[in-house]
């Protein structure tokens, strides 16, 4: 089953997972799942601001490679390219960095984050996720089968300001929100895969990788079965402990002693291997994801 080990250190977010390698054949999840080993969570786009390419270089993913890790998690802010230059450019240089993972035998894995979207899921909304992912899948779907595209980052706690430009966020109920609305989170999901299947190339059998509506494995059976059970090609992740384990008595997040104990872990792997179990053959892999070793401020 796969691991996510996030360490969160600066530009990277180190993380185990298990999901793997191929190029000119289709990966099936348990040969995907096989082979990826350690690898890197990278945030070069998730700040625009910070001009992320100027932080990159091949010789990043050569690096990676002979350190011996063998995956690359490229998180992408959708917020951040939203106008048509901004987002041609983002093609361009997401393009280039899946190249260079690929020419070293890194696998790509490509996230989607948008958490204004994630909160209010209005149909706009709806309409320019689908629009990012169709983009992103029609200018990659002749990259080998290593690439996989991984559709929501993680669905995390909700947050809904009162204005784009109001430098506090308020915290409060989403109603509205994928976490909280599991019919948007289905609909969303059903309507992105069906549009990645669509746009051709290898894409029809690429590796696409579901997330938990609510991010951990209690919430994997609220995924409508009628998104993966005709698909031979997708997997699903769910989080652990993300931002945690913590030392505060009484956090969902807290953990005493030195980690070696694996009741807490065991509790939820048993959670997400049931519904494995109860889901068949197509909805056989999914992931565990992020483990960091101090509290995310």
């Amino acid at each position: 089953m796969p691991r996510f080990l996030v360490l969160h250190p600066l530009f990277f977010l180190l993380f185990t997972v298990a999901i793997a390698r191929g190029q000119d054949n289709p990966i099936s999840p348990e040969e995907y799942q096989s082979q990826i080993r350690a690898g890197f969570s990278t945030n070069w786009f998730k700040s625009f601001a910070k001009k992320p390419m100027k932080k990159y270089s091949e010789k990043n993913i050569e690096d990676i490679h002979d350190k011996g890790f063998r995956n690359l998690r490229i998180r992408c802010d959708a917020e951040l390219y939203s106008s048509k230059v901004e987002f041609q450019w983002f093609l361009g240089n997401l393009t280039t960095i899946v190249d260079g993972c690929l020419k070293h035998d890194v696998i790509p894995i490509i996230s989607w984050i948008h958490h204004h979207a994630e909160a209010y899921a209005t149909e706009e909304d709806h309409d320019a996720y689908v629009a990012w992912w169709t983009a992103v899948a029609r200018q990659l779907k002749d990259r080998d089968y290593r690439l996989s595209f991984n559709l929501f980052t993680e669905l995390g706690i909700d947050t809904c300001s009162k204005g784009k430009t109001e430098k506090k966020i308020v915290e409060k109920l989403c109603n509205n929100s994928l976490r909280r609305r599991t019919d948007k989170y289905n609909r969303w999901t059903k309507d992105v895969t069906k549009a990645i299947r669509a746009t051709g190339g290898k894409n029809a059998k690429r590796i696409i990788i579901l997330a938990s509506p609510g991010k951990t494995a209690k919430d994997l059976d609220r995924i409508d079965p009628a998104i993966y059970k005709n698909d031979s090609y997708m997997m699903a992740e769910w989080h652990l402990y993300a931002s945690g384990p913590i030392k505060t008595p009484g956090s969902q997040k807290y953990w005493s002693g030195d980690g070696g104990s694996a009741r807490k872990t065991n509790n939820c792997v048993e959670r997400s291997l049931k519904l494995l179990d109860n889901g068949g053959d197509r909805f056989a892999k999914s992931g565990r994801g992020q483990w960091k070793q101090r509290k995310h401020k």
